[in-house]
């Protein structure tokens, strides 16, 4: 069975998660601008709190944003050093897919759109819906102004 490290920091808040043995061990920390100094210890948590050491982990998964260009970049970089110390592979998981996939899964009838505030008066879309067991992307990541977002979805 797969033990899967993921991190995702394209926003304020920053998550790791770790899945392992059919159980999920997480941490969310919504300090703003606080990723580079919390994510390391956050994972530490969480695989001590799973009772495990980083050889335990079999691959790696990074949230791609779109979002924060900084949070992205810590997380990616974190990632990144962790999958060559330890000779892994890493998964780029698009933020806004993560959010949509399990409220997709549960409603595979329903189209569902993520909307993530963009700043500078502009939002960040994706369109999703679940269709033969995975999710399909109707809409890729899409930057648009407030007044546009109503159009795209």
């Amino acid at each position: 069975m797969k033990t899967c490290l993921a991190l995702e920091a394209s926003t304020d808040a920053c998550l790791v998660a770790l899945q392992h043995e059919g159980k999920l061990y997480s941490l969310l920390d919504t300090t703003p601008r606080m990723h580079a100094r919390r994510l390391m210890p956050m994972v530490e948590t969480v695989l001590k709190d799973a009772g495990l050491n980083r050889r335990a982990l079999t691959d790696l998964a990074v949230g791609m944003g779109p979002g924060s260009f900084t949070g992205i970049r810590i997380a990616v970089g974190l990632v990144q050093g962790l999958a060559l110390g330890l000779g892994l592979p890493v998964r780029p998981v698009c933020s806004l897919a993560a959010t949509a996939w399990p409220i997709a899964r549960q409603r595979p009838e329903q189209v569902v759109a993520v909307v993530r505030d963009a700043r500078m008066g502009e939002h960040y879309v994706g369109v999703f819906q679940w269709q033969a067991e995975k999710l399909i992307t109707l809409l890729p990541p899409t930057l648009s102004s407030y007044d546009e977002t109503q159009n795209l979805i």
